[in-house]
């Protein structure tokens, strides 16, 4: 990407400017939601929509069918996955649930076709422990901080309903869409929304080396 004050390019990975007076410069990430526009506005019936003008097709169409990422003569360097499997990348985050890049961080992915069939996935990261949950629906993948106090060999699930992950040890139930309690279940504390980027393996291991794959691959 480029900005047009300064013409300054900025990575769409991890938003940090690497050419230009901006150089070394980072973008603030803000935690946000892939979704199907009739989940959103279930959740937001307010919100404002900034429409895109109308396209025949993709422009990225033949770039989803081809073998190489980022650009035609890079290729995948981790050969752990192929390049173009979708996964949900995870960073070690701060206490406001966002990744801070000034420091090391430690990163993990979550293969998306894996974790649409078990549907939710607890895991740790840097000492906070994690649940990943994935619609069946609308093949949507959400991360959440779990609470201290939850056990992270609980045994969570999804209902059939699709709209609700629980934690059959204790029968407490949370919206997983938001990470609300849900009603009849006020004493469970919320879950805490993180950021997460749902990405090509090939690009995502390219910034991020040393990721352990921690669901799929043969994990």
């Amino acid at each position: 990407m480029y900005d047009r004050r300064t013409r300054s390019l900025w990575s769409q990975v991890n938003g940090t400017a690497i050419a230009g007076v901006s150089e070394g410069a980072s973008l603030e990430e803000i935690v946000s939601t892939l979704t199907s526009w009739g989940e959103w506005r279930s959740l937001h019936p307010e919100t404002l929509v900034l429409k895109k003008p109308t396209l025949e097709r993709s422009p990225y169409e033949r770039y989803h069918d081809a073998d190489w990422v980022g650009l035609p003569w890079f290729r995948s360097r981790d050969k752990r996955l192929p390049a173009k499997t979708l996964v949900l990348g995870v960073e070690s985050v701060a206490e406001d649930g966002i990744a801070d890049r000034s420091e090391p961080t430690r990163s993990a992915a979550l293969v998306l076709k894996d974790l649409s069939e078990k549907r939710v996935f607890a895991f740790t990261l840097d000492g906070d422990r994690l649940l990943a949950v994935m619609s069946s629906v609308t093949e949507t993948p959400r991360l959440f901080r779990v609470p201290e106090d939850r056990a992270i060999g609980s045994i969570w699930h999804v209902t059939s309903e699709d709209n609700v992950v629980e934690e059959r040890s204790e029968g407490l139930s949370w919206d997983w869409r938001t990470g609300r309690p849900i009603a009849g279940a006020a004493e469970a504390p919320p879950l805490e929304p993180l950021s997460a980027s749902p990405i090509y393996w090939g690009i995502w291991s390219r910034f991020h080396p040393d990721t352990v794959l921690v669901l799929g691959g043969g994990s």
